[in-house]
């Protein structure tokens, strides 16, 4: 499994993801799911299923 390094940016968390991982696009969607974060790309399709 890969990993990324995670940082304080300003007064907020941020991950900083290996480049084979980056989103085209400005935004994501961001879902909470137990102990896990979740992040989708708004022009995703199946982006709706996870925004509830």
């Amino acid at each position: 499994m890969n990993t990324a390094k995670i940082f304080i940016n300003g007064r907020s968390q941020a991950v900083r993801l290996p480049k084979k991982y980056r989103f085209q696009g400005k935004d994501v969607y961001i879902k909470k799911l137990d102990d896990m974060v979740i992040l989708i790309p708004k022009n995703n399709p199946w982006a709706s299923l996870v925004s509830r």
